[in-house]
């Protein structure tokens, strides 16, 4: 008799597990897909591509102030 009081349940969760399941996956595939938009427009985008070695080097620059600091007190 227990069989037949749990007949069903399996079914009950496979309706709320499997849509959340197939949601985040297609989440996660279109967050790949526009980090991957994303690079591929930084890379062909020359502009930003020099932007990013200025604030490069402004990080470099701040990394030697410091240790300039540190090590002259």
């Amino acid at each position: 008799m227990k069989s037949k009081c749990h007949k069903g349940s399996f079914t009950i969760e496979a309706t709320l597990l499997v849509p959340l399941f197939v949601f985040i996956t297609m989440a996660a595939l279109r967050i790949g897909i526009d980090f991957f938009q994303a690079s591929a427009t930084r890379e062909s985008c020359p502009e930003l591509k020099e932007l990013d070695i200025v604030m490069e080097f402004y990080n470099y620059q701040a990394v030697e102030e410091i240790g300039r600091e540190i090590f002259d007190d």
